[in-house]
């Protein structure tokens, strides 16, 4: 189905069906790795942002609540880095 590929910001040209990605993304947020979330195709270097979760959530494929889970592990993740400088 044409609607259903994501492609955001500095797209990498990888097509993902956002229901996939949104799987991707909430698998993440439960093992709590959501730093530097690559591309899901193999080799890519692309990483994943905010807005492209933002867009997950707008298209309905999300939870809301994924997503600031996903915000506040990464806000955490950051806040104890900076703290070790």
């Amino acid at each position: 189905r044409n609607g259903d590929t994501i492609r955001t910001g500095e797209d990498c040209g990888h097509p993902v069906c956002s229901p996939c990605l949104a799987k991707y993304v909430a698998a993440r947020v439960e093992a709590l790795r959501v730093h530097d979330v690559p591309c899901p195709a193999p080799g890519c270097e692309r990483r994943l942002f905010v807005a492209d979760v933002d867009h997950l959530v707008a298209r309905g494929d999300l939870e809301a609540g994924v997503r600031d889970r996903f915000v506040e592990i990464r806000s955490r993740d950051f806040g104890a880095r900076a703290d070790e400088f």
